[in-house]
């Protein structure tokens, strides 16, 4: 098992978990599974990083840096 660790904590690698990939900014959009408001409920002053967008369903995505060459 393999784990990311994003600007939003950290991403379990499974299937569906990449979205998509941005190869001239050298990024992938990650889905993380849990959504804002459950984010906000944990920590109340919590702030959504630049990297991080919320889909239609309220998930949190967060875009990472490949580090492929």
């Amino acid at each position: 098992m393999f784990a990311l660790m994003t600007d939003i904590g950290k991403i379990v690698l499974y299937e569906g978990t990449i979205l998509k990939r941005d190869e001239r900014a050298r990024r992938i959009l990650l889905h993380s599974g849990y959504k804002l408001e459950e984010r906000m409920k944990w920590n109340p002053f919590w702030k959504m990083p630049d990297t991080a967008v919320v889909d239609n369903d309220g998930y949190l995505n967060v875009w990472y840096l490949d580090g492929k060459d």
